[in-house]
């Protein structure tokens, strides 16, 4: 497959001037993972034989690899961006492989790196008796080599595990930001060497509203340099949705929220931010999925798409990097395709 060069930087810069142009992204095939629980492949369950597929298996990419859960082998496959074995972590196997590192796995959950190489890894244990949606849940940070270095919880302590992780970040410090959640409300933990220097809960009366529109929290995402976070929020009249809000939080003096924007239209959601600059907002209409890009500004820079639908899969998902890029996977019964979109 033939890889388009255009970056998403250049694009926002060529279409700037025309808030309603759409530039079509084109895949770019960078690994395919076989569907087999040998070294290097991953496991694929389909139920009965027939065309439901279990989700025992997680994807996250970053800028330097792509790391899969393996949950029914219990393993962490890392790789490079073409595919080739960087690394194993799982129980004991009789593989003599140097590049393999035993450790045994609960479930293997969210997953991201930082700039020296270490990975952190969320490792949910088996739920609280009488509710099955508590999972608590510790992170293990492990060496580019493989090695066990640290287990952190809440507190930065074992003792106190998370019970629900959304999702997790590094920035350029090396510090890791968690986005964690209860029933109730949203939290945001930000942790140096194994310390926590940051937290701060967000609930619904963290955003009040004169009108007394009810807000729900529906993603918090830290930036990589600037040391605050976005939060977008919805609100709704009982049932019905009225508007979306994206704040933003300044983590080192603690400040009060801001509000960036408004929208209006329930089908733009927070995405993510590309390269510290840009809002980036989607909407999805079967598989074709387009997405908006927004200036801290206020002005729509571009709008984006990309088309799934000449993947006949079991399942796709669409992700990005902690710089923003896109992209997106795609299960089938001859393994999982991983693409970037340029």
């Amino acid at each position: 497959m033939k890889k388009i060069t255009i970056t998403l930087t250049v694009l926002l810069t060529l279409f700037a001037c025309n808030r309603w142009k759409v530039s079509k992204l084109n895949p770019d095939l960078l690994c395919h993972i076989k569907p087999e629980s040998s070294d290097g492949g991953i496991s694929l369950v389909f139920r009965d034989n027939a065309d439901i597929l279990d989700m025992t298996f997680n994807i996250r990419i970053s800028d330097k690899a792509i790391y899969c859960a393996d949950n029914e082998s219990k393993r962490l496959l890392v790789l490079s961006k073409n595919g080739e074995i960087i690394r194993i972590i799982g129980p004991k196997s009789a593989s003599t492989d140097k590049n393999y590192s035993e450790f045994d796995f609960s479930t293997i959950g969210e997953i991201t790196d930082d700039k020296d190489g270490n990975i952190y890894v969320q490792n949910k244990l088996p739920k609280l008796t009488g509710n099955s949606e508590i999972s608590p849940s510790y992170i293990l940070i492990f060496s580019k080599d493989g090695k066990l270095q640290e287990t952190l919880g809440q507190d930065g302590l074992t003792n106190s595990p998370f019970y629900y992780i959304d999702n997790m970040f590094t920035d350029e410090n090396n510090r890791l930001f968690v986005v964690s959640r209860t029933f109730e409300s949203w939290s945001l933990s930000v942790f140096k060497n194994k310390k926590r220097e940051y937290f701060s809960i967000f609930d619904k009366n963290s955003f009040s509203n004169s009108s007394g529109y009810n807000a729900v929290i529906e993603k918090i995402i830290p930036f990589r340099k600037n040391n605050s976070a976005i939060i977008s929020v919805s609100f709704y009249d009982g049932t019905r949705f009225k508007f979306r809000k994206i704040f933003r939080i300044e983590i080192e003096n603690n400040s009060k929220l801001k509000e960036v924007t408004t929208l209006p239209d329930p089908k733009n959601e927070l995405f993510t931010i590309l390269e510290d600059k840009y809002l980036v907002f989607w909407e999805v209409e079967g598989k074709d999925i387009r997405f908006v890009i927004w200036s801290f500004q206020e002005n729509i820079l571009n709008n984006l798409s990309i088309d799934l639908e000449e993947k006949k899969s079991y399942y796709d998902e669409i992700l990005s990097d902690e710089n923003g890029k896109i992209y997106s996977y795609s299960v089938s019964r001859e393994g999982i395709s991983i693409y970037a979109w340029e």
